[in-house]
């Protein structure tokens, strides 16, 4: 009796996962075909002038404030690059400099017995 109330469970299980497993498979061929087709979502298209959220003369005094900043920038950009210049021209002078003593020292190392 067991065996046989055990048996029909499993077929009323297997039927109801087979049938479940069924709709999902017609439900996600649905969705692709549906995907694949193009649609028209139909909405009314009001275009409408607002008003600004900010005043136009906070918009121009910000504008002006960040152009300030701009022309500060690029002087203190010319600045480090005069700057830059000069220390690579100390740097090529010192290296020469140092190559002179290098040789002076090279010829007098040599003099010596």
């Amino acid at each position: 009796m067991d065996k046989e109330r055990d048996l029909k469970m499993t077929e009323g299980l297997n039927l109801t996962l087979s049938a479940a497993t069924l709709l999902s498979v017609i439900g996600i061929a649905a969705k692709v075909y549906m995907a694949s087709k193009p649609q028209r979502i139909e909405q009314p298209l009001v275009v409408q002038k607002k008003e600004s959220s900010t005043p136009t003369a906070q918009c121009d005094e910000r504008h002006a404030h960040m152009e300030k900043q701009n022309e500060n920038m690029f002087c203190r950009l010319s600045s480090a690059e005069q700057r830059i210049s000069a220390l690579e021209a100390t740097s090529q002078a010192t290296r020469e400099q140092l190559s002179s003593m290098d040789k002076k020292l090279d010829r007098l190392l040599a003099r010596t017995p």
